[in-house]
């Protein structure tokens, strides 16, 4: 949510950026539809920056309109699909998620979410939790089945034409 991007939107709008966090990924079941909410409700040319599945909704954007995106930046995402392996992960987490064992699955995470030294970072982690259940269990089990079922990006990539950063950790275990 917007508390993810707390510290950089300030630095954002006084470099004289026209800066938005959407929230599309909680109003919306699917990528594609989100994507498309957030094309319809920011007319003109975008430069997204997305963190994990704001990066995999980024690729979806890309896909629908590819001449509104004059600049990509990636952050801890991925073009790949979900292995059969994290699809199966994700399916548990939902079970977990609908049984209200959130920490459970939360706390597991931990280790792909945080570098391993950040682990013990308590103010940190109680941030995490806080967004993480903001959410609520309804948009959990949306968003995982989101990226669930996502579109294989990677055949997009040679036909990006824009400039693209892409950053990710030494540490990622996601990514």
């Amino acid at each position: 949510d917007a508390s993810l991007w707390r510290d950089q939107l300030p630095a954002l709008r006084a470099a004289g950026r026209d800066a938005h966090v959407t929230d599309v990924h909680a109003r919306h079941a699917t990528l594609p539809e989100m994507a498309a909410a957030l094309l319809a409700e920011h007319p003109g040319p975008l430069v997204l920056v997305g963190t994990s599945m704001g990066g995999i909704l980024a690729f979806e954007v890309l896909r629908q309109a590819p001449d509104r995106v004059k600049a990509l930046a990636l952050l801890g995402s991925t073009a790949r699909p979900d292995t059969p392996e994290m699809i199966a992960y994700r399916n548990d987490a939902i079970v977990l998620f609908e049984q209200g064992r959130i920490d459970e699955v939360l706390q597991t995470n931990l280790r792909f979410v945080f570098h391993p030294s950040r682990l013990a970072d308590e103010a940190l982690v109680t941030d995490y939790f806080a967004m993480i259940h903001r959410a609520g269990v309804a948009q959990l089990i949306r968003q995982n089945r989101a990226i669930m079922a996502r579109a294989d990006s990677r055949p997009l990539l040679p036909t990006i034409g824009c400039p693209v950063l892409v950053v990710c950790g030494d540490s990622d275990a996601s990514t």
